[in-house]
């Protein structure tokens, strides 16, 4: 199945390739988001509500994360650790 290219410019082609790519492979993903991160809402509006969110392939294989008032660089060692704790969890169960 074809995912539609990002309507935004400032949104990377690839990334939406990418993750098309490793659907198609079945490999799991782990996405963890800032919830201010500007990024996030293009992510959000391409790629997570449309086809994440309705897609069974997406939804089963993408375990999306947001991270409460953190930014794009998670740039808090509080976010930072949450990160590492999330993906910490995650890895074992992968």
């Amino acid at each position: 199945e074809e995912i539609a290219k990002p309507k935004n410019p400032r949104a990377n082609p690839h990334y939406f390739e990418a993750i098309q790519a490793m659907v198609a492979r079945k490999t799991k993903m782990l996405m963890l988001y800032g919830e201010t991160d500007a990024l996030r809402y293009d992510f959000w509006n391409e790629m997570y509500e449309p086809i994440i969110q309705k897609n069974e392939a997406y939804k089963r294989l993408c375990d999306v994360h947001l991270l409460a008032g953190c930014n794009h660089l998670f740039t808090l060692r509080e976010w930072q650790r949450q990160a590492l704790d999330l993906a910490g969890k995650w890895l074992p169960a992968v």
